[in-house]
């Protein structure tokens, strides 16, 4: 095997470089091996110092810790999750408690109020979180299967009996929000649920 015959311009570039550079960027710019140029730096004694690609890393991560998730963090400045996670190790940061409940809120809220959407819209759900679209609607609901409506799981048809004493300010109410009132006999015997 040819031994690498170094000039003074690359010892000197060598010198000057190898602590910032990578080692694959620097072999390429002097047509070497990585080895090769493993093997020039341990025979030089040089040592790599901190990347300022990763300081500069470690300073966006410091930024964003107090208010993002590691997520988040990762997807703001395109560094992997775990890439994160080790600089904030290394870096030794931590949260208050208000800090950690802050974000674990937020982030809660938004996947609810993602949810939300996707039932508003028809769309299956991508979480197990159980959301009301419209708490309302719901509350009024349940207000009126206590007063004696009949309510269909899943519509929004309450129906009454014609003997009983109908609520029509809370029927106002409730057509208000999207619910309907139809008497017992147009169910046509249909399997109803008092829910």
């Amino acid at each position: 095997m040819k031994r690498k015959n170094w000039t003074e311009a690359e010892t000197t570039y060598l010198m000057e470089n190898y602590p910032a550079i990578s080692d694959t960027v620097m072999a390429a710019r002097l047509g070497v091996s990585r080895r090769t140029l493993s093997n020039k730096a341990h025979e030089l004694g040089l040592d790599k110092g901190i990347n300022p690609e990763w300081l500069e890393r470690a300073e966006k991560v410091r930024g964003l810790y107090s208010s993002r998730s590691y997520t988040e963090i990762a997807l703001e400045t395109g560094i992997p999750v775990r890439s994160v996670a080790r600089i904030i190790s290394k870096l030794g940061l931590t949260r208050s408690k208000r800090e950690e409940n802050r974000i674990r809120s937020r982030i809660r809220r938004n996947i609810t109020d993602r949810e939300k959407r996707r039932v508003i819209f028809g769309l299956a759900p991508l979480t197990r979180i159980k959301v009301v679209t419209n708490k309302h609607r719901i509350k009024l609901r349940h207000a009126l299967k206590k007063a004696g409506y009949i309510v269909q799981r899943g519509q929004n048809v309450m129906y009454y009996h014609p003997e009983m004493e109908r609520d029509h300010r809370r029927e106002n109410a409730g057509r208000s929000v999207g619910l309907s009132f139809e008497p017992w006999e147009t169910i046509d015997n249909k399997l109803c649920v008092n829910l």
